[in-house]
């Protein structure tokens, strides 16, 4: 029978680590410019590739089903967005309250080891909750750019197709 040895870590030896996640967690929850920057991205692209389907189809634009068409699939991006980014605010709440929770824990019990697994996922929490949340709102722009490339390209050829077609 082989005995297996168990590594564990004091939480007090992380406290500078999970009081600068704290910072960074609140900063990021608070700081609306910041996790609202992909919105802010996403609009930009959006309207641009809007005025290029502008300029191709003319003043009928406004009423044509492309417009309609395009105008739903931004939207329904956009608010995948907030909803996203809601959800990032939420978490970095989160994680700063949890983080101030296991600062004052460890105040009380300064001695108190945890596992290498535990300390792993409390370190994972603390440092990675933000960055993963803006990785995933930039990701998601670059999906849905993609998608609404597609979608201008796609019109803008059928509509020099028919441009062709008429002279």
């Amino acid at each position: 029978m082989t005995e297996e040895t168990i590594s564990l870590h004091s939480l007090s030896h992380f406290a500078s680590l999970f009081e600068i996640a704290v910072g960074i967690n609140l900063v990021f929850a608070f700081w609306n410019s910041l996790h609202n920057a992909a919105i802010k991205n996403f609009t930009c692209i959006s309207e641009g590739l809007s005025t290029t389907l502008r300029g191709a189809i003319g003043d009928t634009y406004v009423d044509s089903r492309t417009s309609l068409d395009f105008e739903e699939l931004k939207v329904s991006f956009l608010q995948n967005l907030k909803l996203l980014s809601a959800i990032a605010k939420w978490a970095g709440l989160i994680s700063t309250i949890s983080m101030i929770s296991l600062l004052i824990f460890i105040g009380f019990n300064q001695d108190y080891m945890v596992s290498t697994t535990i300390m792993y996922f409390i370190i994972f929490i603390a440092v990675c909750t933000s960055p993963l949340f803006i990785f995933m709102g930039n990701s998601y722009v670059s999906y849905a750019e993609k998608r609404l490339t597609t979608f201008s390209d796609t019109h803008l050829r059928a509509v020099m197709d028919v441009k062709k077609i008429l002279v």
